[in-house]
C-alpha cells in the first residue's frame, strides 16, 4: 500500500465535512501554483524553487486524484467507473509520452524551453481539473428535485 502525504491531507479534509470536490479544486489550483513554481525555479537556476514547487505539486496531486474517484464511485454505475479508468490510463500513457518526447528533444537542443512547454501543459491542465471539480457532484449529496424519483 502507498501512502501519499497529499492523500492523507485529502482524507483528513473530507472527514472534517468538506465537500471532495472543493478539495480537488484545491488540489488543482495547488498543482497549477506548484508548475508555476518550477518554472520560476528553472528560468532563475535556483534549486529551492524547484524542489519546493515539486512538493507543492506532490500534495496537489494528492488532494485532486481522490475526489475524481470518490465522485466516481459515488455516481454507483459501472460505465463511469470504466470510463474515468481508461481516462486514467490514456492520460498517464499520453502525458507520460508527451513529456518525455519533449524532455528528449530538449536534452537534444535546450533543456530548459521544452521543460517550460511541459510545466506550461501542466499548468494548463490542472486549471482545467480545478475548473471541472467545482462542477463534479459530491458523492451522498441529493440533487434538489430528485429526492422521491427513480
Amino acid at each position: 500500500m502507498t501512502w501519499s502525504a497529499g492523500s492523507w491531507l485529502h482524507a483528513r479534509a473530507v472527514d472534517s465535512g468538506r465537500a471532495p470536490t472543493r478539495v480537488a479544486t484545491y488540489g488543482g489550483l495547488l498543482l497549477a501554483a506548484a508548475a508555476r513554481t518550477v518554472l520560476v525555479g528553472l528560468r532563475t537556476t535556483t534549486p529551492p524553487f524547484v524542489y519546493a514547487g515539486c512538493l507543492a505539486a506532490g500534495l496537489g496531486m494528492g488532494l485532486g486524484y481522490p475526489a475524481l474517484w470518490l465522485a466516481t464511485m459515488g455516481a454507483g454505475t459501472g460505465g463511469a467507473t470504466s470510463a474515468t479508468l481508461l481516462a486514467d490510463v490514456l492520460g498517464t500513457g499520453l502525458g507520460a509520452g508527451l513529456a518525455g518526447t519533449a524532455a528528449g528533444d530538449g536534452a537534444r537542443h535546450a533543456v530548459v524551453p521544452a521543460l517550460t512547454g511541459t510545466l506550461l501543459a501542466v499548468a494548463a491542465v490542472a486549471l482545467a481539473f480545478a475548473y471541472v471539480a467545482r462542477r463534479m457532484s459530491d458523492p451522498g449529496r441529493t440533487v434538489r428535485g430528485t429526492e422521491g424519483e427513480r
